[in-house]
């Protein structure tokens, strides 16, 4: 699939959900709701980017060793770099209580099992031991003689997990990256608009099983709408998106900055906060 502009969009479109929502909790923004019908901005936002995540897993065709070194080299240094300098930063104004098992748990991308997303030292960067389970699942589909069968047994197991409300905060989002793994392996950019409007259109009833399931109907009706959309290049927009990673890992403690530590306003909060956050991610 060559460079979708749509998608470009769609990965601001995420990240901005995500920073928004911790924009209201940090400021806080008490007159913007943090989210509709149920589903929070910042946890759909999250979604968008499991299913997108998903789709391109399923469609690359590196052997699995070397698609794995690619995912370590493009997700790890970042992150530890990010790491390091929250951990640097808390331990100069003493934010949160940090020990060394939970720098090492979060060094390794573990955090989130170890610790809960809420204790972390950056809280956004729970996003990496969800990211590191997807990319295990996505591992297991990938050598699998049955890829299809595979991926619905997982699905399946997934589904469970999320009804029973078993972290669902955590399993609902890789039942979002099962489902862009599905859409490719499904062939459902291909498939005709009838099909694809279709499918957008029905996806988000799934709140009706569970407001849980609400996560996974919206982002791949996102997917498929910003998929098929035939938008500009613009400039700006690709290069949030090329950024969106880094982004999305240094807006948290940038967050905390400006909006308890500096204690600005919601409107000059966000507006410093987004202006910190593109100079942070470009070093």
């Amino acid at each position: 699939m060559t460079r979708s502009s749509g998608l470009d969009a769609l990965r601001v479109l995420a990240l901005a959900l995500v920073v928004l929502a911790h924009v209201i909790v940090v400021v806080p923004l008490t007159a913007v709701p943090a989210g509709v019908l149920g589903v929070d901005w910042g946890q759909l936002g999250v979604a968008c980017f499991c299913v997108m995540a998903g789709y391109f897993a399923a469609g690359d065709r590196k052997p699995l060793g070397a698609w794995a070194a690619d995912r370590v080299v493009r997700l790890f240094p970042a992150y530890w770099l990010v790491t390091l300098a929250a951990f640097a930063g808390n331990e100069l104004v003493g934010y949160k209580p940090a020990t060394l098992g939970l720098f090492v748990s979060q060094m390794l991308g573990l955090g989130y099992f170890t610790h809960g997303g809420a204790n972390l030292i950056n809280v956004p960067s729970w996003f990496l031991s969800l990211i590191v389970a997807c990319y295990v699942v996505a591992a297991l589909v990938r050598v699998s003689r049955a890829p299809r069968l595979t991926l619905v047994g997982l699905a399946a197991v997934t589904l469970a997990l999320v009804a029973l409300g078993l972290h669902a905060d955590f399993t609902r989002q890789i039942l979002a990256f099962l489902a862009g793994m599905g859409v490719r392996l499904a062939g459902g950019l291909e498939r005709p608009p009838s099909v694809r409007a279709s499918v957008a259109l029905v996806a988000p009833a799934l709140v009706l099983i569970s407001p849980n399931f609400a996560y996974t109907g919206w982002a791949l009706s996102l997917f498929l709408l910003f998929a098929a959309l035939p938008l500009p290049a613009w400039a700006p927009v690709r290069f949030v998106s090329d950024y969106s990673y880094e982004l999305f890992l240094v807006h948290g403690p940038i967050v905390v900055l400006v909006g308890r530590r500096l204690a600005l306003p919601g409107p000059l909060a966000l507006l410093a906060g987004v202006t910190l956050a593109l100079g942070a991610a470009l070093l």
